[in-house]
Protein backbone atom coordinates (compact mmCIF):
# COMPACT_ATOMS: atom_id res chain seq x y z
CA UNK A 1 0.00 0.00 0.00
CA UNK A 2 1.95 2.91 -0.93
CA UNK A 3 1.35 6.18 0.07
CA UNK A 4 -0.72 5.22 2.85
CA UNK A 5 -0.04 7.45 5.83
CA UNK A 6 -0.76 6.70 9.36
CA UNK A 7 -2.06 8.52 11.16
CA UNK A 8 -4.03 8.44 14.76
CA UNK A 9 -7.50 7.78 13.17
CA UNK A 10 -6.75 5.60 10.93
CA UNK A 11 -4.42 2.07 10.68
CA UNK A 12 -3.37 -0.62 8.51
CA UNK A 13 -5.31 -3.99 8.97
CA UNK A 14 -2.34 -6.68 8.90
CA UNK A 15 -4.25 -9.36 7.64
CA UNK A 16 -6.11 -7.60 4.81
CA UNK A 17 -3.47 -4.59 4.25
CA UNK A 18 -6.51 -2.22 4.01
CA UNK A 19 -6.84 1.32 6.18
CA UNK A 20 -9.41 0.86 9.01
CA UNK A 21 -10.19 4.71 10.18
CA UNK A 22 -12.48 5.35 13.19
CA UNK A 23 -14.76 8.22 13.34
CA UNK A 24 -13.36 11.02 15.47
CA UNK A 25 -14.44 11.05 19.17
CA UNK A 26 -16.48 13.80 20.21
CA UNK A 27 -15.74 15.27 23.69
CA UNK A 28 -18.79 14.52 26.40
CA UNK A 29 -19.43 15.91 29.57
CA UNK A 30 -22.28 15.17 31.91
CA UNK A 31 -24.33 18.22 30.83
CA UNK A 32 -24.83 17.24 27.70
CA UNK A 33 -27.74 15.27 28.26
CA UNK A 34 -30.50 15.79 25.17
CA UNK A 35 -33.91 14.04 24.48
CA UNK A 36 -35.00 12.91 21.32
CA UNK A 37 -39.36 13.54 20.53
CA UNK A 38 -40.37 11.88 17.48
CA UNK A 39 -44.13 11.53 16.38
CA UNK A 40 -46.42 10.70 13.81
CA UNK A 41 -50.46 11.14 13.10
CA UNK A 42 -51.13 8.86 10.62
CA UNK A 43 -50.46 5.09 9.67
CA UNK A 44 -49.44 7.03 5.92
CA UNK A 45 -46.57 9.04 7.72
CA UNK A 46 -45.41 5.43 9.10
CA UNK A 47 -45.80 3.78 5.97
CA UNK A 48 -43.88 6.41 4.08
CA UNK A 49 -40.99 7.45 5.38
CA UNK A 50 -41.01 9.36 8.32
CA UNK A 51 -41.84 6.09 10.66
CA UNK A 52 -41.30 6.23 14.16
CA UNK A 53 -38.65 4.06 13.90
CA UNK A 54 -36.63 6.04 11.44
CA UNK A 55 -37.38 9.45 13.40
CA UNK A 56 -35.75 8.02 16.39
CA UNK A 57 -32.56 6.44 14.64
CA UNK A 58 -31.81 10.03 13.09
CA UNK A 59 -32.10 11.53 16.29
CA UNK A 60 -29.92 9.66 17.85
CA UNK A 61 -27.33 9.64 15.03
CA UNK A 62 -27.55 13.34 15.04
CA UNK A 63 -27.18 13.00 19.27
CA UNK A 64 -24.23 11.26 18.17
CA UNK A 65 -22.91 13.77 16.00
CA UNK A 66 -23.31 16.94 17.64
CA UNK A 67 -21.82 15.34 21.06
CA UNK A 68 -24.74 14.89 23.23
CA UNK A 69 -26.31 11.72 25.47
CA UNK A 70 -29.25 10.78 25.48
CA UNK A 71 -30.25 8.66 28.28
CA UNK A 72 -33.11 6.17 29.25
CA UNK A 73 -36.08 7.72 29.40
CA UNK A 74 -35.42 10.73 27.79
CA UNK A 75 -37.12 9.55 24.75
CA UNK A 76 -40.47 10.92 23.23
CA UNK A 77 -43.26 9.26 20.91
CA UNK A 78 -46.37 10.36 20.40
CA UNK A 79 -48.90 9.22 17.70
CA UNK A 80 -51.44 11.83 17.61
CA UNK A 81 -52.07 14.97 15.52
CA UNK A 82 -49.37 17.90 16.46
CA UNK A 83 -52.06 20.88 15.76
CA UNK A 84 -52.08 21.31 19.95
CA UNK A 85 -49.25 21.18 22.27
CA UNK A 86 -51.66 19.69 24.77
CA UNK A 87 -50.01 15.86 24.53
CA UNK A 88 -48.92 13.65 26.74
CA UNK A 89 -45.63 13.23 26.33
CA UNK A 90 -44.39 16.70 24.94
CA UNK A 91 -45.94 17.29 28.64
CA UNK A 92 -43.31 15.05 30.05
CA UNK A 93 -40.57 16.36 27.60
CA UNK A 94 -41.51 20.29 28.42
CA UNK A 95 -41.42 18.89 32.19
CA UNK A 96 -38.03 17.85 31.71
CA UNK A 97 -36.96 21.23 29.98
CA UNK A 98 -37.78 23.17 32.86
CA UNK A 99 -35.99 21.41 35.20
CA UNK A 100 -33.13 22.26 33.33
CA UNK A 101 -31.83 18.84 33.29
CA UNK A 102 -31.08 18.14 29.57
CA UNK A 103 -28.78 20.84 27.12
CA UNK A 104 -31.31 20.01 24.01
CA UNK A 105 -34.08 18.85 22.60
CA UNK A 106 -34.17 17.03 18.91
CA UNK A 107 -36.77 16.68 16.43
CA UNK A 108 -36.69 14.82 13.01
CA UNK A 109 -38.84 18.47 11.53
CA UNK A 110 -40.25 21.19 13.07
CA UNK A 111 -43.46 19.29 12.08
CA UNK A 112 -43.26 16.72 14.00
CA UNK A 113 -42.77 19.03 17.03
CA UNK A 114 -45.78 20.83 16.36
CA UNK A 115 -48.01 22.40 13.38
CA UNK A 116 -48.17 25.84 13.68
CA UNK A 117 -45.80 28.92 13.98
CA UNK A 118 -47.38 30.18 17.02
CA UNK A 119 -46.85 26.65 19.38
CA UNK A 120 -43.54 26.13 17.24
CA UNK A 121 -42.78 30.10 18.80
CA UNK A 122 -43.46 28.89 22.34
CA UNK A 123 -41.69 26.41 22.65
CA UNK A 124 -39.09 27.77 20.91
CA UNK A 125 -39.19 30.27 23.76
CA UNK A 126 -39.34 28.09 26.73
CA UNK A 127 -36.38 26.10 25.84
CA UNK A 128 -34.14 29.22 25.44
CA UNK A 129 -35.64 30.65 28.52
CA UNK A 130 -34.31 27.37 29.95
CA UNK A 131 -31.30 26.88 28.01
CA UNK A 132 -32.24 23.77 25.97
CA UNK A 133 -30.74 24.14 22.49
CA UNK A 134 -33.55 22.81 19.67
CA UNK A 135 -32.09 20.68 16.75
CA UNK A 136 -33.73 19.60 13.73
CA UNK A 137 -32.78 16.19 11.86
CA UNK A 138 -33.34 17.41 8.62
CA UNK A 139 -34.04 21.16 8.69
CA UNK A 140 -31.42 24.02 9.46
CA UNK A 141 -32.91 25.40 12.23
CA UNK A 142 -33.03 29.65 12.25
CA UNK A 143 -34.07 30.38 15.49
CA UNK A 144 -36.60 33.32 15.56
CA UNK A 145 -35.42 34.24 19.34
CA UNK A 146 -31.83 33.82 17.91
CA UNK A 147 -30.90 34.85 14.36
CA UNK A 148 -27.33 33.85 15.31
CA UNK A 149 -28.09 30.82 15.69
CA UNK A 150 -27.50 27.21 13.31
CA UNK A 151 -26.77 23.70 13.46
CA UNK A 152 -23.56 22.82 13.22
Amino acid sequence: MRGFQHNRRCRRSTRNKVALCEQPKVERNEDMKATIYWRVSTEDQEREGTSLQSQLEAGKKVALEEGYEVPEGLTFMETCSGLSLDRPELTKLRDIVRDESIAAVIAYTPDRLCRNREDMLTLAKEFKTHGVKLIFVKEQWKDPLNPQSRRK
